[in-house]
């Protein structure tokens, strides 16, 4: 039984390693064009986005939610982890 708490462990490190490299790479590009959104509205002069800007944004809340879509990976991976540690406590 311990056998498999520790590979089930392992398991959910892994997953959680996985995901954690994927939010990174994906952390990125959304930082990198949230600034250039930033930029852009700062610099338009009228209060309509232009289309370019529009764009922009899309891309950007994509990215902002594949970012999300990680994040909530490595936290069902560390509550599995909890829990097999706390199995292995009992």
């Amino acid at each position: 039984m311990a056998s498999e708490r520790h590979h089930a462990l392992q398991d959910s490190f892994g997953v959680i390693q996985q995901a954690s490299q994927r939010a990174s790479e994906a952390f990125k590009p959304f930082l990198s064009d949230l600034h250039a959104v930033r930029r852009g509205l700062e610099n338009e002069a009228t209060s309509n986005a232009s289309d370019s800007t529009k764009e922009l944004l899309r891309k950007t809340r994509n990215e902002g939610q594949q970012v999300r879509l990680e994040l909530e990976t490595i936290r069902r991976g560390l509550d599995t982890a909890a829990s097999s540690l706390a199995r292995a406590n009992d």
